[in-house]
């Protein structure tokens, strides 16, 4: 459970960075997407199906939530710190449930 904890903790700052202090950055958006996507890889080798499937959901945000942030930055309502933290809030949870549901 460590592993996975670390996993997507490391995973989470990578995204929160692409989203906020690192907005625009294309490359580090990149960084933040191969890395959930390598996660993707290890937990469908290493883990029960479950764990491959909440993964395969982080990489989706990973690679949605810079997208979004491109998108809302020229409308009238850019994205703000606490959009992304609901969207956190939601990943956290699902991780976490993930773990007490489906025993390694």
């Amino acid at each position: 459970y460590t592993c996975v904890a670390a996993g997507y903790q490391l995973g989470s700052v990578l995204v929160v960075r692409s989203v906020l202090r690192e907005r625009g950055n294309r490359a580090f958006a990149a960084l933040s997407v191969g890395f959930h996507v390598l996660l993707v890889v290890l937990a469908s080798l290493l883990l029960p199906l479950p764990y491959a499937l909440v993964a395969a959901g982080l990489a989706a945000r990973a690679a949605a939530l810079p997208l979004a942030q491109r998108r809302m930055a020229t409308g009238p309502r850019p994205m703000r710190p606490i959009h992304v933290g609901i969207v956190e809030i939601v990943a956290s949870v699902s991780v976490v449930a993930i773990s007490f549901a489906v025993p390694l």
